[in-house]
């Protein structure tokens, strides 16, 4: 999991249904005129998409003359990033590059964040991970790279949490349950799903000690051992044929839900803090 480098030799033309190609075309000594002042000559750069429009999608005055490292500077201070070199184009009197706008990296890295706090799971996680990973790092500085390094790493340990082989081995236990005679509910302390619920319940207990006091990672936890422990009651009650296995419906889904929303808040914190660090970085 390492963040895109961008290099010219990652320039390659889009697949249909890609984002068009942009170009950076800086123009030497061109004539303009401004309201109330005589005109004159300006160096400036133009930001073309000649798949979509012909007009400018950008257009921003050049300081001086730069050379191709400023030329880039410029680019970036303005949210866009270099992907080839500057290259002289004879017939037209100008410099052109292929650029990128950076402001769709933050964008899609969000919608990722949204995604996994909608549906937490190793699909949504495995999605913000290659979201993440596309982020060009050669356009971060050294404060927004660690973050991002920072993300990353959470959001492996979220993807990779023993807490959803527990779900999926709970899920399965409890599916049996219904199935079961009462007579299977004799043994209680023996019975498959009390050892599988019961090991959930000891994970959120131990994860929610890992995470410091007032935290969201700790608070999340916290809330899914509550879960836990209220389906582990209702549980205890079925086994003793006080009340219907169904009753093990809406405890079960909400201590599911909470360990889901439990596993990935750590990584989306660190992921939050390291796209505020990038669109900084990026000028977005």
């Amino acid at each position: 999991m390492t963040p895109a480098v961008r290099t010219p030799d990652t320039a390659s033309h889009p697949a249909d249904g890609q984002d068009p190609l942009h170009y950076a075309e800086f123009e030497r000594g061109v004539h303009a005129h401004h309201a109330g002042a005589a005109g004159h000559h300006e160096d400036r750069i133009a930001i073309t998409a000649p798949q979509t429009t012909a007009d400018p999608v950008a257009r921003f005055n050049a300081p001086s003359r730069p050379d191709p490292d400023a030329a880039n500077a410029l680019l970036h201070n303005h949210g866009w990033h270099a992907l080839t070199t500057w290259e002289y184009v004879p017939g037209m009197n100008l410099y052109r590059a292929r650029v990128e706008p950076l402001r769709p990296y933050i964008t899609a890295a969000q919608d990722a964040v949204h995604a996994v706090v909608q549906d937490g799971s190793t699909r949504t996680l495995a999605t913000l991970d290659q979201a993440l990973c596309t982020m060009p790092v050669n356009a971060l500085d050294d404060e927004a790279d660690l973050a991002l390094h920072t993300a990353l790493r959470a959001v492996d340990r979220a993807h990779n949490a023993d807490e959803w082989n527990l779900l999926a081995t709970m899920g399965q236990s409890l599916a049996s349950l219904s199935k079961d005679t009462p007579e299977a509910y004799t043994t209680v302390s023996t019975h498959p799903t009390v050892h599988a619920v019961l090991m959930l319940v000891a994970h959120c207990s131990e994860r929610s000690t890992q995470h410091e006091h007032g935290t969201s990672a700790r608070t999340a936890w916290e809330h899914a051992l509550c879960k836990g422990t209220e389906a582990f009651s209702m549980l205890l009650a079925v086994l003793s044929m006080q009340t219907p296995a169904s009753s093990m419906e809406e405890p079960r889904a909400a201590l599911e839900a909470a360990v889901r929303r439990a596993i990935p808040r750590a990584a989306l914190d660190e992921t939050r803090y390291a796209l505020t660090e990038a669109a900084r970085a990026y000028h977005v």
